[in-house]
């Protein structure tokens, strides 16, 4: 009878599962032998946004649950922290290696709340005799911050000239905005400029807090660019389009000055025209539609990205090129915009 209960006994455990019947349970050994790191899954955040914390080994055991996270030398609950306000922050983890504690290297992250680029939009022609103005005024505007994304946008003109720097997305956005004259300067899309100081209209927004951050990086192989695009916000992204301008610095056309016997500009005795005038931030190319491609509805603290590829024309000087990013609104003004010279990594800012 004895037999046959045993027999019975082995058949539930069989069924049921060996282990599960054994007197022997086995054990997760959570001890570290080896050098442990601290893991980060973002390095730099948001106000308010949640950054995580892990303790890894070098084969990738995951060892959290039996450290202990400080943030500027404290001690944390959890494996998660959070700054209202923007600022650089210690982060390590002490936890047991072979029975003695140990200190992981100390990592920086930095909170920060992202600044203002104000969007200058020029819009001018190689031969409008009063655009060399223009010029002036962007130098001008450049030695008052350094939050600022030039956009020169050539045209032709019916009654005087034909421009070579004029490409069909520059006219559209010339009609679209209403541009009836040249030179004409485009704040934000939202006012133009004041041509006889610039500065207060810069001054107001450049570098003010905003809720959404731009970051771009770009990788150029012969004449094929690759294009990331990065977006981020506090708030819920929705109801906005991503712009992106390919620009062109350093061009060399002869420019029509009305400034030549003008002795108080600096482009007197510089001629009429102008010879080998440099020609700066020159919209080359809308990588997006004119007005900007629809983003994504993207939650507060998640990551909108885009990839872009694209091969460039074969005239473009690829050590003379950049990128502006401008995020607008659903009626056109401008939310915030970045800038980054190709193969240049530009961060959220």
């Amino acid at each position: 009878m004895k037999n046959h209960s045993s027999l019975f006994a082995f058949l539930i455990c069989l069924s049921f599962g060996v282990l599960s019947c054994s007197s022997d349970e086995e054990t997760f050994d959570s001890t570290i032998t080896q050098p442990a790191l601290l893991v980060l899954n973002i390095q730099k955040a948001l106000r308010n946004q949640e950054i995580i914390f892990s303790l890894q080994s070098a084969d990738n055991e995951v060892y959290t649950d039996i450290a202990t996270f400080y943030v500027n030398g404290n001690p944390i609950t959890g494996n998660t922290f959070s700054a209202a306000a923007e600022g650089v922050f210690e982060i390590s983890a002490r936890y047991s290696l072979a029975g003695v504690e140990t200190n992981t290297e100390t990592q920086e992250i930095e909170v920060f709340i992202p600044k203002r680029k104000v969007l200058l939009e020029d819009f001018t022609g190689t031969w409008c005799g009063f655009c060399p103005r223009m010029t002036t005024l962007v130098k001008e505007a450049q030695t008052l911050t350094e939050h600022l994304a030039v956009v020169s946008i050539h045209g032709n003109s019916i009654n005087t000239g034909v421009d070579p720097l004029t490409i069909e997305e520059g006219m559209f956005l010339k009609n679209y905005f209403e541009v009836v004259g040249y030179p004409t300067g485009l704040i934000n899309r939202t006012e133009f400029w004041n041509q006889n100081n610039i500065a207060p209209q810069i001054e107001a927004t450049a570098g003010e807090e905003t809720n959404i951050s731009i970051a771009i990086n770009s990788n150029l192989i012969g004449q094929e660019l690759s294009i990331d695009i990065s977006i981020i916000s506090e708030n819920t992204i929705e109801n906005k389009k991503l712009v992106l301008f390919l620009l062109e610095d350093g061009i060399l056309e002869d420019q029509d000055s009305y400034y030549n016997e003008d002795s108080s500009s600096p482009w007197y005795q510089m001629g009429d025209p102008i010879p080998d005038f440099v020609h700066d931030h020159v919209l080359r190319m809308a990588i997006s539609k004119p007005l900007g491609d629809t983003i994504m509805i993207t939650k507060a603290f998640e990551l909108y990205s885009k990839n872009i590829r694209l091969n460039l024309p074969i005239q473009f000087n690829s050590n003379q090129l950049s990128i502006v990013a401008i995020v607008v609104n659903g009626d056109e003004t401008v939310n915030n915009a970045q800038f980054a010279h190709i193969n240049q990594r530009k961060p959220f800012e």
